[in-house]
């Protein structure tokens, strides 16, 4: 089980244990773990992100006798990105 599917079990368990009735102490613990499910989350990739932003860096590799502006612009109308998304996964 990856990371990204143990922070949604975890989620999903917390969820339906917060709709029981728990002590003040219980709720703020299940609480917490929610908010460390929901970090984890947000710092975990998706696995379609991951191969892209591989792709992104093996079509740099390739293209290493071009201009970084003519990188970016072939490599952009290739894979079809906008220009944000082309920078935030050859930052990945």
């Amino acid at each position: 089980m990856s990371l990204r599917d143990t922070a949604l079990e975890t989620l999903r368990r917390c969820t339906q244990a917060l709709e029981n009735e728990l002590s003040s102490e219980e709720r703020a613990r299940l609480c917490a773990l929610q908010s460390q499910a929901i970090q984890t989350l947000s710092n975990v990739h998706k696995p379609e992100t991951l191969a892209r932003a591989e792709r992104v860096r093996q079509l740099l590799h390739q293209m290493a006798h071009m201009t970084p502006g003519d990188q970016a612009a072939a490599i952009r109308e290739r894979m079809g990105l906008a220009r944000s998304t082309y920078y935030k996964l050859r930052r990945l």
